[in-house]
């Protein structure tokens, strides 16, 4: 079991940049703690401590696991870092993908660092050279004929054999102050090894266009696919092994990616353990699902403000998924149950809930087979709005649900069967 916990630091934002690609619009950070407990006996096997971090722990959002490989997302130097969980309890590093992809890339920038630092001494010494040479050969010629009439005449006049001359800039000089605001702006706006590589496959016209946006973006959540390819979603700042691959990277709004997502949705949902499991409904491998998704979407097109883009950027808005909030239940699975999925979701996220029982039917014969009360009806105000989260075992007759009000404590019931 991995559990975390954090603590908030007093670091600045500048102290807290590890690398060039590091936010620097996050005010506050946190020590984050990552303890591998050992369940039966309850000792702590392992831990990993991130200082000065921003990670999303609500909902698993800035963590993924699959099998015994566990990823860590920090959006404040982003950065996944990749740990393997050995079966003696230890995490080992694997590799971290963000500023860097590998880990001899340090090496290649070191490089190419020596070769920049030997061309500014160059440019600095030629160009003091060349400065030296023109004050040296810069001086005045007066007419030696006419000398003491013009000394006479004008004491303040002289002439130079270069004034009639159309004084030209040195071009070395013209080349390193160009050479040095473009590496001032190069340094102000670093791109992150695995940013290069996403933006490196593009068509080049739409690239050109685009390649401010694209390179402003950030990376934001992320969760293991299987155990060689990851998802990751890059978004903007307001909102924030092998050799690596970019398979195809999809707008927000688009239909071939919400066609791909229904029919591979179980790889997206599936829950990272090692064993499978019988009971997972999706859109993919489920008609009863399907159909609600078809109704969900059906709903958002005719809209007042909906629409077929607004269809798609509501479905999938909710990925990546984290694949611990889902729970592999057969009381969720829609072909043995019919239920009100408004109310009742595998996803332990809060729905708003005004009622108080949740009802399951059989889904062959439409017969009604149990119900789950969530606890003592509130009397007092029917209008204070109630949101209940469901979260069921693998395998026994047992589920957990918490029930958050408003202005209320959250209330925390555990349902068990009941011949009764």
């Amino acid at each position: 079991m991995i559990l975390a916990s954090s603590l908030q630091s007093n670091c600045t934002p500048e102290e807290a940049r590890l690398y060039p690609c590091s936010l620097n619009c996050i005010p506050n950070f946190d020590d984050i703690t990552f303890y591998l407990v050992e369940i039966s006996t309850g000792k702590v096997r392992d831990t990993r401590t991130y200082k000065n971090e921003y990670i999303h722990l609500s909902y698993h959002s800035g963590v993924s696991l699959m099998g015994n490989l566990f990823s860590i997302m920090s959006i404040q130097n982003q950065i996944i870092h990749i740990l393997h969980i050995k079966d003696d309890g230890r995490f080992i590093d694997v590799q971290d993908i963000g500023w860097l992809s590998y880990d001899d890339d340090e090496l290649v920038l070191a490089r190419y660092r020596d070769f920049d630092l030997q061309y500014n001494i160059q440019q600095r010494t030629f160009t003091k050279q060349n400065n030296h040479k023109n004050a040296s050969s810069d001086f005045i010629e007066l007419d030696n004929e006419n000398s003491s009439s013009s000394l006479f005449n004008n004491a303040s006049t002289c002439t130079r054999n270069d004034l009639t001359e159309n004084k030209v800039p040195s071009s070395n000089i013209v080349i390193d102050s160009r050479y040095n605001s473009n590496i001032s702006e190069m340094a102000s706006s670093h791109i992150s090894g695995i940013k290069q590589k996403m933006l490196s496959g593009q068509a080049l016209r739409h690239f050109y266009q685009i390649f401010g946006q694209l390179t402003s973006l950030v990376m934001w959540k992320m969760q293991f696919i299987d155990e060689k390819r990851f998802l990751i979603k890059f978004g903007n700042v307001d909102c924030v092994t092998g050799r690596t691959e970019v398979i195809s990277v999809y707008d927000n709004a688009s239909e071939e990616f919400l066609e791909e997502f229904k029919r591979s949705s179980e790889i997206f949902q599936r829950v990272a353990f090692n064993q499978p499991f019988l009971y997972n409904s999706t859109y993919s491998n489920n008609v009863y699902a399907k159909e609600i998704l078809e109704k969900h979407l059906h709903a958002i097109r005719h809209a007042r403000n909906g629409g077929p883009s607004q269809a798609v950027k509501r479905v999938l808005a909710s990925l990546p998924y984290s694949p611990q909030t889902c729970s592999e239940s057969p009381y969720f699975d829609h072909s043995l149950f019919a239920y009100d999925d408004k109310i009742i979701s595998a996803f332990d996220r809060p729905r708003p809930c005004q009622e108080n029982i949740a009802k399951f039917y059989s889904r062959r014969t439409g017969e009604f087979k149990f119900k789950i009360i969530f606890g003592l009806p509130d009397k007092s105000n029917n209008r204070t709005k109630r949101y209940v989260a469901l979260i069921a075992h693998p395998n026994f007759p047992f589920i957990i649900s918490v029930q958050y009000t408003v202005l209320q404590p959250t209330i925390i019931n555990l349902h068990v069967r009941s011949s009764l």
